[in-house]
């Protein structure tokens, strides 16, 4: 039996490697493993934004049917006259509109301009209700002045109670028409539909 002496210090036991090498391989592992699952997560939502921002945004199309439409709506007679009998058509009321002129019995041309581009679009396939594919329509007739559009006539919009006019879920379509008033301004009539 040996006897405990100041002189000498006591022996270290070692411990074993294998257990602490084996928990620092673990501990790599499972850092790892965390990684892995949070750049996962992070690539998931990231494309789950890019799905659902794809989804809610909709497809804009110049349409020629819409072309077609507007060239139609161009020609409809109206019941204004200037001069007397003589019955102007929309493209005209477009063009005098912007001229702030009056029809021969001294109604404001931009009135008789808008409400019959209403009348016209209540009763036109792009009409918008519950029972049908349009959740909106929207108009207007503007000019370009040193890059901004200015307004001819208010918008005419229609939409559905399910959301507001810009806010498509479905597929857009639009056109613009030009047009030449008499002193060589250009004159747009833009028309925007929504359907799904």
């Amino acid at each position: 039996m040996r006897c405990w002496n100041e002189t000498e210090p006591f022996e270290k036991v070692p411990k074993p490697r294998k257990t602490k090498m084996k928990n620092k391989k673990a501990q790599e592992e499972m850092v790892g493993f965390v990684l892995i699952v949070v750049i996962v997560v992070i690539i998931s939502v990231i494309l789950l934004g890019i799905s659902l921002r794809s989804n809610s945004t909709s497809s804009v199309e110049e349409s020629e049917e819409l072309n077609s439409f507007l060239s139609s709506v161009a020609q409809i007679t109206s019941d204004c006259e200037k001069p007397k009998n003589d019955f102007l058509v929309i493209g005209d009321l477009v063009k005098k509109c912007y001229d702030k002129q009056v029809c021969s019995d001294d109604r404001i041309i931009c009135d008789v301009l808008s409400s019959t581009l209403r009348n016209v679009l209540r009763n036109s396939t792009y009409v918008v209700g519950d029972e049908s594919p349009n959740q909106y329509y929207d108009l207007k007739i503007f000019y370009e002045n040193n890059g901004e559009r200015v307004q001819v006539i208010e918008d005419i919009s229609e939409t559905s109670r399910r959301l507001e006019v810009g806010n498509c879920l479905g597929n857009k379509i639009y056109k613009e028409k030009e047009f030449t008033a008499f002193d060589r301004e250009r004159l747009f009539m833009r028309f925007e539909v929504c359907y799904v």
